[in-house]
C-alpha cells in the first residue's frame, strides 16, 4: 500500500472514532455521525481499504480506548448494540463497491440502503443473542426491532442519502482514492 492510502485509512478511522461522539438532539433518538462516517469512508476509500479503516476503529475500540458510544475494551462485546459495529464492517464494504461505478447517484443510494440493511442484520442478530442469552432478558424479534431499528431508520436513510452527495462533491474535488469517480467528474 501506499503512503497516502495508509494515511487515509488511519485519517478515516479517527474520523468513525470522532463521528461516535458528535450528537444532534433532534426528536427522541439523536442523530449521531457516526453511520455517515463509515458510509463517507466506503464512498471515497473503496472496500479494501475502508473495510480496514473500520476494522482499526473496532481493534482500538477493544484494546479498551472509549471509542464506542457505549465504551471501549473487550467486554464491548457483550453490549447489545456491538452486533451494529461489526456491522460496520460490512456496510463500509458494500459502499465501497462504489468504486466499481462512474457516479452514479441512484446507484450510490442503492449501496447506502444496502449497507444500512446489512448493518441491522448483525446488529438485531447480536442484540437478540446478547438480551437473551447473556444478560437474560427476554426480547422478541419484533422487541428488538422496536428498539434498534424502527425508532433510527428514517433517519439513517435520511443520512445516508446526504451522505452520497457530500461523498461525491468530495470526489469531485479530489478527496478520495477512486479513479474511476475521479475520471468521471
Amino acid at each position: 500500500m501506499k503512503t497516502k492510502e495508509l494515511i487515509l485509512i488511519g485519517l478515516f478511522a479517527s474520523i468513525i472514532a470522532i463521528s461516535t461522539f458528535i450528537k444532534i438532539p433532534i426528536g427522541p433518538v439523536p442523530i449521531t455521525l457516526q453511520l455517515p462516517a463509515i458510509l463517507l469512508t466506503g464512498f471515497l476509500l473503496g472496500s479494501k481499504r475502508a473495510s480496514y479503516s473500520v476494522l482499526i476503529y473496532i481493534l482500538v475500540g477493544l484494546v479498551g480506548i472509549p471509542v464506542f458510544s457505549f465504551g471501549g475494551g473487550l467486554s464491548s462485546v457483550l453490549s447489545p448494540t456491538f452486533g451494529f459495529v461489526i456491522g460496520f464492517i460490512f456496510a463500509a464494504m458494500i459502499v465501497g463497491l462504489s468504486h466499481r461505478f462512474k457516479i452514479n447517484i441512484p446507484v450510490y443510494i442503492f449501496l447506502s440502503i444496502c449497507a444500512i440493511g446489512v448493518t441491522y442484520i448483525f446488529g438485531v442478530v447480536h442484540f437478540y443473542i446478547i438480551m437473551n442469552f447473556v444478560l437474560d432478558t427476554p426480547y422478541s424479534l419484533v422487541g428488538v426491532l422496536q428498539v434498534a431499528v424502527i425508532p433510527f431508520a428514517i433517519k439513517d436513510i435520511i443520512s445516508a442519502i446526504i451522505t452520497v452527495f457530500l461523498a461525491i462533491s468530495l470526489t469531485k474535488v479530489g478527496i478520495g482514492l477512486n479513479e474511476c469517480q475521479n475520471e468521471a467528474v
